[in-house]
């Protein structure tokens, strides 16, 4: 669908969003009816997607690095009683990936908070979506809150540790 869209086309049985920026707010009032009508939809969304960089401009190499990559769909998940907050990202000492880092000549091996590497623990197990995955990894990973007073039930289908921590995405803004 073009992000202008102004509904969803007639016999849609899923709904599959992905990295939505710029979508109107008429389209999403049409997924906000959609789903209020018992429609099936799986959206996912990103406070820092490491994977949305724009082409490199020669004339100014800063631009890849504050380009904006989250995308959200804040006023419709308000609606709904819960928010992704695009400032930070979730750090776990206990689900760190370890990766290569330092220089070419001595590279050695670290455990990056950002990265996480899920397993079954972490995964909800009933849920039809979740129920078969396995070991996954997470990028620059956000999260959902609740919004106090929220009626809505609010079942999480991934789960970090205890050892977990917000971090704000400005520090990993340039990396």
């Amino acid at each position: 669908l073009e992000l202008t869209a102004q509904a969803l086309p007639d016999g849609t049985d899923l709904l599959l969003v992905v990295h939505p920026k710029g979508v109107s707010e008429s389209l999403q009032y049409a997924i906000d009816q959609y789903v209020l009508r018992g429609g099936h939809a799986l959206i996912f969304v990103d406070p820092h997607c490491e994977r949305d960089l724009p082409p490199r401009d020669p004339s100014n190499p800063m631009a890849q690095f504050q380009a904006e990559r989250a995308s959200n769909l804040d006023k419709l998940f308000r609606a709904w009683g819960f928010q992704m907050p695009e400032d930070t990202v979730v750090g776990d000492r206990e689900l760190a990936v370890r990766v290569q880092s330092g220089a070419r000549n001595q590279p050695k091996e670290v455990d990056y908070i950002l990265w996480l590497g899920l397993g079954r623990e972490q995964v909800d197990k009933d849920d039809v979506v979740t129920a078969d995955l396995g070991k996954m990894i997470l990028a620059s990973a956000g999260h959902l809150e609740p919004l106090e007073g929220a009626t809505p039930q609010f079942q999480p289908l991934l789960r970090s540790t205890d050892q977990a921590m917000l971090v704000e995405q400005s520090k990993i803004q340039f990396m």
